[in-house]
Parts: C-alpha cells; structure tokens; sequence
C-alpha cells in the first residue's frame, strides 16, 4: 500500500493466477456460469491455488445475487446495475460537491474518478464530462467557484444515474445499418443478416485491433480489410478482386485464414444486398470528422424511431476509424464530435439500445455511393459491387 506501482502489480499478478474463465479485479475474484457446482468448485480451485502462493482472497459467495465491485449482478433478471449502496453514495456526494460555492480541481477529481467507474454499467453516460476535465487542470490546488458548464454536467450526470445499468437479455437486431459521409451530404444504408453474424461481428471491439501487430505490413487495417475480402493489389496499385473466390466452403474457410483481428465480413458487404435508405445534403460545411459523426447519428435515429430499434442490440458501420473508437467509448476530445456523441447515446439511453460500430473500409461502405450523390464528380460504385451476391458463413446461406 502506497506505492506507486502497488496497484498494477497486484492486478496483474492475480490475472495469471486463475486456470478458469475469471475475472480479476486487485485482490476481487468473481466466476461466472449457469451451473452452481461448477462456479463452487471453480472458486474452490482457485482459492487455493491463491492460498499456496501466498495470496490471499476476500471471503467467497455464491448465487444468482451477488455484489461486487460496487454492483449488483443478478443472475435471475440477468442484469447488472450499480449496487443501491454506491448509487447513493455518489448521489450525495454530487449534492454536497454542487452544494458548495468554491471547489477544488482535485476534489472533483475524486468525485468524476467514482462516477467514471460507475458509469462503465453505462458507457453512454460518459459523454456528459467534457468541462469538468478543463476545470480539474485549470483550479487543481486552489479553491475556485465552478464553471457553469462543469456544474451543468455534473447536474446531469447525477439525473443519468438510474440509467447504470446493463441488460443481459437483449438481442442483437438483424437489421444492419451503414453509414458515411463526404463534404456534401451524408447517408444511411440497411441491409438484414442473420442474427448469428450479426453477432459475431458485434462483438469484436475495434481498439482491440491495434492491440497486436499490423494486420497488413504496408496497408495496415486497409489492407488487412481488402485481403481479408478477397482482394490483391495488381502492378499498377489497383485493386482486384482474386479470381476463384466463389460462395463455396473453400471460401468459408478463407474466413478463418485471415489476419488474427476479425474484420467485418466482406462478403456481407456486397452492394446488391443494401438499399440506401436516406441521404441528407449538409448545409454548412464542416470538417469531414464531424459529418461522418453526424451520419452516425442519423443512422441511429433511423433505428431509434422504428418499431423494432428499442430494447436491443444493434450494428453499426462506418469507415471513419477515428469517429468509430469515439462512439463506442463515449469519450472525445473534440468538443464538435462529443456533441454528436451526446446526440447518439441520448437515443441509445432513450430506447434501451446496446450500439456496437464497427470499421469498415470506405471501398466497401455500402453507404459509400448515397454519400456522394451530390459530389460535382459523380458517385461511382464502391468495390462492394465487385463482392459476390451471396455468401456462406459457416455452412449457413444468406
């Protein structure tokens, strides 16, 4: 305790403890299954493996109800919310902080760090902060009157906290949106796959491709995008879709041969198989971050405003990778794309929407070729239209 380094070491030295599916917080360990026996004797396993290095954990429980962490994980409503106890701690401490008339930078560091951890049951809430990160810097030492934007934003973060919660039942949506953006209007594409791939592509977190070495050694995620599609690079730097690619189980196990980060399925990018569903022309210009930010609210508010876009999963894609890592943190430093940010996860937060977007190249961006329908060049068919019109994933047709 006190040292610098204290609280990374211990982390990570109980991570390489467990044998089993685990999860490890410092000195917390929680087991996870839908069979009773197995968690007991999971728990049992690795307690003493703790035990004979030396290690000791707090005392163990198990059941469909169980807190930790500071929240409250339910097996029987398959949810996790923040546990009641921390929920009006921080409540409080957000009256008392607001309450007051000159504040220090560090103190509501303190406060921001505790609503922070609670706010990952909730990753939209996360939006809010922006000023208060300004005023930590600006007053960090000496008292000064809070700015009335940091105070606008912890107003708000403390009207958000029933919304710390996280459902375990919602299902992904076999409805897929696309969008994209260039200087003169933006789009929205839609597509329906199989609830299975749907899935699969959902769940693979975009940061995590940048985790281990570069997927393609001269393209990057472009060239790892394109080669994992299908496609190779000629003499001239063009790019050509490989011959004998065809819709067959050779193909399907070409899936599985491709770099170590799962790309989005090429083969469901096929542009026979989308249908542009709105195109908005801008009316001022703004930086091209900021457009592709608003395409993404849009193609939510599509989703949002229909009968089946409450209550559930949804994918999303877009080719700008900055604005795609932006969105499914909730964070950004520029201030123009977390108002978009805020606009997308108040309708996520509105009907109960678990958004995942995903990256994909602007080559293969279904909603590539609505975006440019008022470019002064014309729009040309993205390669997707290259892509064959149907696909096997796995030994299952679309």
């Amino acid at each position: 305790m006190g040292f610098t380094w204290s609280l990374w070491a211990a982390q990570r030295i109980n991570e390489y403890q467990g044998h089993v599916s685990h999860y490890v917080y410092v000195d917390n360990l929680g087991v996870a299954s839908t069979d009773q026996p197995i968690v007991t004797d999971a728990i049992a396993q690795l307690v003493e493996g703790f035990d004979q290095r030396g290690l000791l954990l707090h005392g163990s429980s198990v059941g469909t109800e169980v807190e930790t962490l500071g929240a409250e994980v339910s097996g029987a409503l398959w949810r996790t919310r923040v546990a009641q106890k921390r929920f009006w701690l921080i409540r409080q401490a957000l009256n008392g902080l607001l309450r007051r008339r000159r504040l220090t930078g560090w103190a509501v560091e303190v406060l921001v760090g505790h609503c922070t951890f609670a706010g990952l049951l909730s990753r939209g809430t996360l939006s809010v902060f922006h000023a208060v990160y300004a005023f930590m810097r600006k007053s960090y030492a000496e008292p000064s009157v809070l700015w009335h934007e940091a105070r606008k934003e912890l107003e708000t973060f403390r009207g958000l906290l029933i919304f710390l919660e996280s459902d375990w039942a919602l299902q992904w949506n076999d409805l897929v949106v696309a969008t994209d953006s260039s200087l003169e209007a933006g789009a929205v594409a839609t597509t329906r796959w199989p609830r299975s791939l749907v899935a699969e592509v959902g769940r693979a977190q975009e940061r995590a491709r940048f985790r281990g070495p570069a997927a393609a050694e001269t393209d990057g995620a472009a060239g790892a995008a394109l080669e994992a599609a299908g496609f190779w690079r000629d003499a001239d730097g063009e790019w050509r879709l490989a011959e004998g690619v065809v819709d067959d189980d050779e193909q399907a196990a070409a899936w599985e041969a491709g770099p170590s980060f799962p790309e989005v399925h090429a083969a469901g990018l096929a542009s026979s198989r989308w249908r542009t569903e709105q195109v908005q022309r801008w009316r001022f210009g703004e930086g091209i971050l900021t457009e592709e930010a608003r395409a993404l609210v849009i193609g939510v508010r599509r989703v949002a405003q229909s009968a089946f876009g409450a209550a559930c999963r949804q994918l999303i894609l877009s080719d700008n990778m900055s604005v795609v890592v932006s969105f499914n943190r909730s964070r950004a430093k520029e201030f123009a794309l977390l108002v978009q940010v805020r606009r997308f996860q108040a309708y996520c937060l509105a009907r109960n929407l678990k958004v995942s977007v995903r990256w994909v190249l602007s080559e293969l961006n279904p909603a590539d070729y609505g975006s440019r329908v008022f470019d002064k060049k014309g729009a040309k068919e993205s390669l997707g239209a290259l892509l064959p019109d149907t696909f096997f994933l796995r030994g299952v047709q679309v």
